[in-house]
């Protein structure tokens, strides 16, 4: 280290031929406006680590210049009207300094599954079972009326003009062979189906049929023979 040395012509300093960290102590006087940040920046270059730096600059606050110093990397140790004391850490910038890795953490074992819910001695309790035909009455054994879940037929309305009165009134027409030969129909809807036949068409309850074409009749349907 130099003893010491004294510099009139501050702001050549950067470009001085000085190694960093060569001072233990600088102090720099200056006026108004002298110390800026990249000034400031090159004195704590050439402060060793753990050195002092002192600047004196009149008409200025310690807090503005303790700002510029502590951005500089320096520490501030002292502000007053005019004087900062600051001083450098106690290791060189741009040291590399190994961390030490903490140990891995192995996760912790998952906890076992809870055991599945299930029915155990069935074997031993199945005579206690009911059975389930058991619990049926001779009532829920007889099928229902597919006749008594049908919707009731409106009644015609009195002085009716739609043709419902008479279709109630005609009597049923008996399907015969000749009309499963050579079936006809008047509306020639009726052999698309009972959704389109009215209540008295000799057709209901067969299948679609082609005009023209013998409809073949589904097995044990009755034939009259007029």
């Amino acid at each position: 280290m130099q003893s010491a040395r004294i510099s009139t012509n501050s702001r050549r300093l950067g470009d001085a031929d000085i190694a960093p960290s060569s001072f233990d102590t600088v102090v720099s006087v200056g006026e108004p406006g002298a110390h800026d940040f990249a000034y400031l920046g090159t004195l704590a270059r050439l402060l060793s680590p753990g050195g002092r730096l002192t600047v004196v600059e009149s008409g200025v606050s310690g807090l503005t210049l303790g700002k510029s110093l502590t951005l500089a990397g320096l520490t501030l140790s002292e502000a007053r009207a005019g004087v900062v004391v600051a001083a450098k850490p106690a290791w060189e910038t741009g040291v590399a300094l190994a961390i030490k890795a903490h140990p891995a953490v192995a996760a912790p074992a998952p906890a076992p599954p809870a055991a599945a819910w299930k029915l155990t001695g069935l074997d031993d309790d199945m005579d206690d079972l009911v059975d389930e035909d058991a619990l049926l009455t001779e009532s829920d054994l007889i099928r229902p009326d597919p006749s008594a879940c049908a919707k009731p037929k409106a009644k015609p309305c009195q002085n009716c003009t739609c043709g419902r009165a008479e279709e109630e009134n005609a009597a049923p027409v008996k399907l015969t062979q000749e009309m499963l030969d050579n079936p006809t129909s008047g509306c020639g809807s009726c052999a698309l189906g009972d959704a389109y036949r009215c209540g008295t068409c000799p057709y209901l309850g067969l299948p679609a049929f082609e005009l023209g074409k013998k409809i073949e009749l589904p097995p044990n349907y009755l034939v009259s023979d007029a």
